[in-house]
């Protein structure tokens, strides 16, 4: 399945493309999934969940459960790689050995605030993991740095999530091993795990360990810093909790004979929050103060989304259509109600209605786009940022009735770092560009930069260059106004990297070059086995003499030896 934006394979399970940061439908995610499921590690007794389009109420998020974002540990490798491997006249093959080489280039990446002021939570550092051996032994690198210590599992690694200031990641094993990554350091935190959730603040995961034979799963809460371990629950829906941004509360589910039950753990004590048996947890914010859970409505069948607090007591918002997102603290949500309307509520207020469509927020290239649970914005307010919907482009301010709308026709749509342009495709046929702070009127003040139909482009960040690709040739002409094309290269193939201090990376003839200020490019490594590039700018790539890395020098340096 590959992006509409810009012609990239998706990520099965991702609310963005991994290649532009446009946002996923939910259809488009799940027919992703679906086209990945057979070759995805995942647990038996969840692979129904990990593909399957509907569930009971008490068992679905409206995305994919905890075991279906397991897809994203091959998958979020395998799109990168099956793009390379066009281009590498298929040499690599995924999770075997390239030359004593099997790179899983980026399985996450880890981001931290820069404070550049563009509203969006920007990528910082880069955790990655890639397999030494075909005999299960795997190493961990934290940017350029390769960890000391090795994960030794020969059914390989299920699942990888990070935090979002760059301080913790966890890895899950085939084997139920679960890592943390903290630092500089790599560490066994629990075995015998079946799922986890890392909180978003990176301080506590919580995970739960079950037997095949049990029809329950043990609940635990660890605090990845000291390693200490708690128990909440041994009556726990097994993928059905959620944990709080800080860590320190954890909303769960409990199956009784006839029902289930919704508990609140706020870090000593569980709380019945309700028992309405098709309650299905969304997510909560810290301390309890909001906790979203979608309940069916006996009289007239309809599923509602409600607020609830720690002592259970709930406000109605609207009735819920099965997508959601969060700001970064989960005191907002965007939703979007039965009948594809979307809305946003701060603080279990009353829910505004920002859109009569579906929307979904663009995201900068150096921003996040996963991160944590998936479900989260890289932004602290869901106002005051650029989204797209049924081919449209909207800036959604506080009000409604003040939502500005900046583009109509338009596909491919990007924005750049500073947050201050969009780059579009206006009616399937010109490469636009449109300053966000003309409004309503962007779109007529907007400059075509490229007369004809271009699907895959980069912009650097000072927007000075603009790189894309036609009919195999690389060109590179102004990001700000029009310009004269000028040819890089027409022996490219169907993708552009572009990496920190806006150089752009490309293939030719298996070698990899890199070119800025728009000229022609230079050899940097022969005969390469793969590469990837992070949205903080940090490029991957291997052979089969070694791996290297770099975090925005031209050249990239070499940080792992093999033999």
């Amino acid at each position: 399945m590959n992006c509409k934006n810009c012609g990239a394979e998706l990520v099965p399970g991702s609310k963005f493309c991994m290649t532009c940061g446009a946002p996923i439908a939910v259809d488009e995610a799940e027919e992703a999934v679906s086209t990945t499921a057979e070759t995805t590690p995942i647990y038996e007794e969840d692979a129904s969940a990990a593909v399957a389009t509907e569930a009971p109420a008490e068992e679905s998020t409206g995305k994919a459960d905890l075991h279906g974002i397991a897809t994203q540990l091959v998958a979020t490798v395998k799109p990168l790689w099956d793009k390379a491997k066009d281009l590498f006249s298929n040499k690599l093959i995924l999770g075997g050995v390239v030359g004593g080489l099997a790179l899983i280039v980026v399985l996450a990446i880890v981001f931290a605030i820069l404070g550049s002021g563009n509203g969006y939570i920007q990528a910082k550092k880069s955790i990655s993991v890639f397999a030494l051996d075909d005999e299960g032994t795997y190493a961990v690198c934290v940017d350029k740095k390769v960890l000391s210590g090795t994960i030794d599992c020969e059914g390989g690694i299920d699942l990888m999530s990070i935090n979002l200031d760059s301080s913790v990641a966890v890895i899950l094993t085939a084997d139920g091993e679960l890592y943390g990554v903290t630092g500089t350091k790599l560490k066994l935190l629990a075995e015998d795990v079946s799922t986890y959730q890392l909180s978003v603040n990176g301080d506590y995961v919580a995970y739960t360990s079950q037997d095949a034979d049990d029809d329950a799963a043990t609940l635990y809460l660890c605090k990845i810093g000291n390693g200490d371990i708690q128990e909440i629950s041994d009556e726990v829906s097994s993928s059905r909790y959620v944990i709080s941004p800080n860590g320190k509360s954890v909303a769960y589910t409990v199956r009784t004979e006839d029902s289930s039950e919704v508990m609140y753990f706020n870090g000593k004590e569980s709380t019945d929050i309700t028992d309405d048996s098709s309650a299905s947890l969304l997510g909560l914010s810290n301390s309890g103060k909001q906790i979203y859970i979608t309940i069916q409505d006996e009289e007239d069948g309809e599923t509602y989304l409600y607020v609830y607090n720690a002592k259970g007591e709930r406000e109605k918002l609207e009735t819920y259509g099965g997508e959601y997102s969060f700001n970064d603290d989960h005191t907002q949500i965007m939703f979007q109600n039965d009948e594809g309307k979307t809305y946003v509520s701060v603080k279990g207020k009353e829910a505004n209605k920002v859109s009569s469509d579906g929307l979904e927020l663009v995201i900068p290239r150096s921003s996040n786009t996963y991160f944590a649970d998936g479900d989260t914005y890289p932004v602290s307010d869901l106002y005051d940022h650029v989204y797209v919907g049924d081919g449209k482009v909207w800036m959604i301010k506080k009000n409604s009735d003040k939502s500005q709308k900046l583009a109509s026709d338009a596909s491919y749509v990007t924005l750049d770092d500073a947050a201050e342009y969009i780059y579009y495709v206006h009616d399937g046929e010109e490469l636009c560009v449109a300053k966000i702070s003309h409004g309503d009127n962007a779109s007529d003040k907007a400059e075509v930069l490229v007369d004809e139909l271009v699907s895959q482009y980069a912009v650097t960040s000072d927007r000075k260059h603009l790189y894309y690709i036609e009919d195999g040739t690389l060109y590179g002409t102004s990001g700000k106004k029009p310009g004269k094309p000028r040819e890089i290269t027409d022996e490219i193939g169907s993708f552009i990297y572009l990496g920190g201090n806006d150089v752009a990376y490309y293939l030719m003839d298996d070698d990899l070059y890199g070119c800025s200020n728009g000229k022609t490019g230079k050899k940097l490594i022969s005969e390469i086995d793969g590469i990837s590039v992070a949205p903080n700018g940090t490029v991957f790539a291997g052979n089969e003499d070694a791996l290297y890395a770099t975090t925005g020098a031209t050249k990239l340096k070499k940080i792992l030896e093999l033999d």
